[in-house]
């Protein structure tokens, strides 16, 4: 149908649902990632690092998306540094 076209829903629509999830704390940004879940279009991981890596990371097979929901650091580019902290993305 076109999109200014109301189409009925034969079930509720989805709701956000407030997950609390325990997070393992340990590694590194990346070695400390946890999987929640995944697809052949995305990955959904957390992490709660307790060391910081002293080597340069680059992904060249996929985008990434970040939020920070607490702590801080700085990210280091060949750009210059970016000081990132809570809420950052």
């Amino acid at each position: 149908p076109p999109p200014d076209e109301a189409v009925p829903l034969d079930e509720p629509p989805l709701r956000p649902t407030d997950v609390d999830l325990p997070v393992e704390a340990g590694g590194d940004f990346l070695s400390g990632r946890r999987v929640l879940g995944f697809n052949g279009e995305c990955t959904l991981a957390v992490c709660e690092p307790t060391g910081s890596a002293d080597w340069f990371y680059r992904n060249g097979k996929a985008d990434e998306l970040v939020f920070v929901h607490h702590g801080a650091g700085v990210l280091q580019t060949p750009l210059g540094d970016l000081d990132f902290g809570p809420g950052d993305t």
